[in-house]
């Protein structure tokens, strides 16, 4: 059976006389003691939300067997699958054993799969076995062999998870986590009938001797049931989780050795971040963390720091006058300032008179007739210089 849905399924017996009444496997039945050694696997298939039950009167027997699946003799495989909410219970029943799975007689191995939330419950708290209740029946040894499993969250009046009745049965589990509620023991019957394969996380020590790898009465760090991608539902492994890189090989060998979990997800990954890919423990394997973003790292910006100035002594007046300074006005051609045009001003001139006077008698006789002639000539010469100088008004001296 791949790729099914096995839910809602219901079935009850009812007796009201003397006599004995049985329910067994609401989901599926399997007997396979008519051609003994015939095999059956079940593969990436949800068997979930299933209950058998029973009516009675009180002079009437009544068990119920098998919530989800019930196996009579053969070879039952189950891989990649969820197993989960499934119910052996009834108010009126005497009994009632295996909430998830009952195993009468016939192997039963499981890897990658999830069993959780089922339940085995019974009036005069006698149910038996949440998860798995195993049985053998007709000298044929019941067994159940889990590698890789998520049991969670599954209650029964004894045995949470597990519970078998002899050591004809036996219930062996590796490399899985085995959570049950606070208080409750998660496997009954079971010290001398179930062994350990090693790299287990079980929340209480009542599942028999521990062995090498093993970690006890430890919160695994689940995630409730849900779609964490795949086919079927699984428990997610918190960030914190003991199981993630821890159970001790590189190679996830279950009854095959597993590429991939039970969603179809690669494993092993480096679930840790330490640089080297370990198996997880249960059916889910962790994804690496993201590499972390690189974080630009902002250049210091270089803040002009002003040079201390000096502070000025105080005087009588202390804002500083300042002297304005023209601003010059750009203009696109230099203004030429016309030059102040010199207007020549006539200056009149000097009017010369001549006036006679004697030239001292140095050794010059005679009267004023004869250096009279002197006296003319030398009035003519200033006039011509001056009329040469800028125009002087000639005037006659008088004669």
């Amino acid at each position: 059976m791949t790729d099914s849905v096995v839910s809602g399924n219901h079935i009850t017996c009812s007796v009201s006389s003397t006599g004995a009444c049985s329910t067994q496997g609401a989901g599926l039945w399997i007997y396979s003691f008519v051609v003994y050694g015939t095999g059956f696997d079940i593969r990436s298939s949800s068997i979930e939300g299933n209950t058998a039950g029973c009516q009675r009167t009180s002079t009437t027997s009544c068990q119920v067997s098998g919530g989800g699946l019930y196996v009579a003799g053969g070879t039952v495989a189950i891989t990649d699958s969820a197993i989960a909410e499934n119910e052996a219970s009834s108010a009126q029943s005497l009994e009632s054993r295996g909430g998830g799975i009952f195993v009468a007689g016939g192997t039963v191995t499981v890897d990658n799969s999830t069993l959780s939330g089922n339940v085995a419950a019974a009036e005069g708290n006698r149910g038996y076995g949440g998860a798995i209740y195993v049985e053998p029946i007709g000298g044929v040894p019941g067994i159940a062999d889990l590698a890789y499993t998520t049991i969670a969250a599954n209650a029964a009046d004894w045995g949470a998870a597990f519970a078998v009745t002899s050591r004809d049965a036996s219930i062996s589990v590796k490399r899985s986590i085995t959570a049950s509620a606070a208080g409750a023991e998660s496997c009954w019957g079971m010290a001398e009938s179930t062994g350990s394969g090693g790299f287990n996380v079980f929340t209480d020590t009542s599942c028999g001797v521990p062995a090498a790898g093993d970690q006890l009465g430890v919160d695994p760090g689940l995630g409730d049931l849900a779609d964490n991608g795949g086919a079927t539902l699984t428990h997610g492994l918190l960030a914190t989780s003991p199981a993630i890189d821890a159970a001790g090989e590189a190679v996830c060998a279950g009854h095959a050795n597993l590429t991939t979990d039970q969603r179809g997800f690669p494993r092993p990954a480096d679930g840790d971040g330490d640089g080297t890919a370990v198996c997880d423990i249960g059916a889910y394997e962790a994804e690496a963390p993201p590499a972390p973003t690189p974080t630009a790292t902002a250049s210091p910006t270089l803040t002009a720091t002003p040079s201390p100035s000096a502070t000025p002594s105080a005087t009588a007046n202390a804002t500083p006058s300042w002297t304005a300074t023209p601003t010059r006005t750009a203009s696109p051609f230099p203004s030429v300032t016309p030059a102040a045009t010199h207007t020549p001003t006539r200056t009149p001139a000097v009017v010369l008179t001549p006036t006679a006077t004697p030239f001292p008698a140095v050794g010059l006789a005679g009267s004023r007739g004869s250096w009279q002639p002197l006296l003319a000539l030398a009035a003519a010469l200033s006039w011509a210089l001056a009329a040469a100088a800028g125009g002087v008004t000639r005037k006659e001296p008088r004669r």
